[in-house]
């Protein structure tokens, strides 16, 4: 595999490229021409491309004058191999040192892609108006991504951790009496209508996640939510484990993960008024306040097929 700097020459092999990919597929692929790659490469922008055996295989180009990662794409067949990781990292190493002080990207919500970016430190920053997820990146996060976290199925050996977590003055401060939310769990860990995860960060648990349709939970203010709205909660275990951008990665990922996972058309969560730093996560992970029901949403307009994972529970 050789990555090297893009040439005007490999114009046509990426655009190949472009076109092959199964998400953030182009509605309109006339609108992409030759010369836009030609003044990215010729002077406003840089870029890469992976080649194998001598064919381009996966390409990154990036607007130096706009700040944004105008395209990184891996032709099918040949993802999952680290490629897409190397034309990024080697892209955003040439924009910082041009002299960005932070770039941009838009990329279709609930996808892979979108769970690439938030792995290598990307952080949402909204939704378009046509739907798609923003994200922004600075050089600090580029150089220190967050971890890539798991989420395994809550099983009944995994409640008597959860109640510790649960006692603890950092959770039952917003969480409020554990013995229900323990009787609850363990009631529903089959339950059709709602998702439970035991968090985990290098194999070691780091706290607890749950998603419930909204139109099949218990009654709440939820309730009145459209079909297709999952319900999130989520704690980090450890009072260390505060203040050091966990939480953020664990509503990002976990929101990503229900997106693509489990279908979601549209997310709520329903932090206490006071709890301030859940409202400034979810705000940054493109969360908005609904005035008409108190619940923070983040809507899902564009829905893209995975190709890694069906929608479903969490497996065992």
């Amino acid at each position: 595999m050789t990555l090297r700097a893009a040439v005007e020459a490999d114009i046509p092999a990426m655009h190949r490229v472009r076109l092959a990919v199964r998400e953030n597929r182009l509605s309109r692929p006339d609108l992409v021409r030759p010369e836009d790659y030609r003044r990215l490469l010729a002077a406003d922008g840089a870029g890469w491309v992976c080649e194998r055996n001598g064919r381009i295989v996966g390409f990154a180009v990036g607007d130096l004058a706009r700040g944004d990662l105008w395209a990184l794409f891996v032709e099918p067949g040949h993802e999952r191999a680290g490629l897409g990781r190397r034309l990024h990292d080697a892209l955003l190493a040439r924009m910082f040192a041009a002299g960005a002080a932070r770039l941009w990207l838009t990329t279709a919500p609930g996808t892979r892609a979108e769970r690439f970016y938030l792995r290598a430190g990307w952080r949402c920053a909204g939704r378009t108006p046509g739907g798609e997820a923003r994200y922004e990146i600075d050089a600090a996060a580029f150089r220190s991504p967050p971890p890539e976290l798991g989420f395994a199925r809550l099983a009944a050996a995994d409640l008597p951790l959860l109640g510790a977590w649960l006692r603890a003055p950092h959770v039952a401060r917003w969480f409020g009496e554990p013995t229900e939310w323990l009787a609850e769990i363990a009631a529903n860990l089959e339950a059709p209508w709602v998702t439970y995860a035991r968090v985990e960060c290098d194999a070691a648990p780091l706290g607890f996640a749950q998603a419930y349709r909204t139109e099949l939970a218990p009654p709440g203010v939820w309730s009145r939510e459209p079909p297709g709205t999952l319900g999130l909660d989520f704690l980090l275990g450890r009072p260390q484990d505060l203040g050091r951008g966990l939480g953020h990665a664990l509503v990002a990922q976990w929101s990503a993960w229900c997106e693509g996972r489990l279908g979601a058309r549209r997310l709520v969560a329903d932090p206490d008024a006071g709890n301030e730093p859940s409202v400034r996560v979810l705000r940054a992970c493109g969360f908005v306040p609904d005035a008409r029901t108190g619940l923070w949403v983040r809507e899902v307009r564009v829905l893209a097929a995975l190709a890694g994972g069906a929608a479903g529970r969490i497996p065992n």
